[in-house]
């Protein structure tokens, strides 16, 4: 998924993502999981990372077209939401997505 208006919160910007995932350290109520997307990221000093880790947290939009960077923006929060579904089961309690298996990567076309 190409994007033109999503900036990384420690400065570059998110020029693709490819994947959604996560982490964990188990499955089951006791575990805790770490969600991200897997993207290419260029930095503000010109270095490049691919399939770098995203937290969803990390994800900042381009003041210069709100249009445009809140539409890429909510679609990847969306494509975040069907992965969760997926990978995971929402934890009332304690108020957090609980994975289903202890690790995963889905390509972001898939939902």
């Amino acid at each position: 998924m190409l994007l033109n208006r999503i900036l990384h919160r420690h400065g570059g910007r998110i020029v693709s993502i490819a994947k959604v995932g996560h982490a964990s350290n188990g499955s089951g109520k006791k575990s805790v999981a770490h969600w991200f997307y897997l993207g290419r990221v260029v930095w503000d000093d010109g270095t490049v990372t691919e399939r770098c880790e995203i937290p969803p947290f990390a994800l900042i939009v381009d003041e210069e077209d709100h249009a445009t960077a809140d539409a890429e923006y909510d679609a990847l929060q969306s494509k975040l939401l069907h992965y969760l579904r997926k990978a995971g089961s929402w934890d009332r309690p304690r108020g957090v997505w609980v994975p289903i298996k202890p690790a995963g990567e889905q390509p972001i076309e898939a939902f």
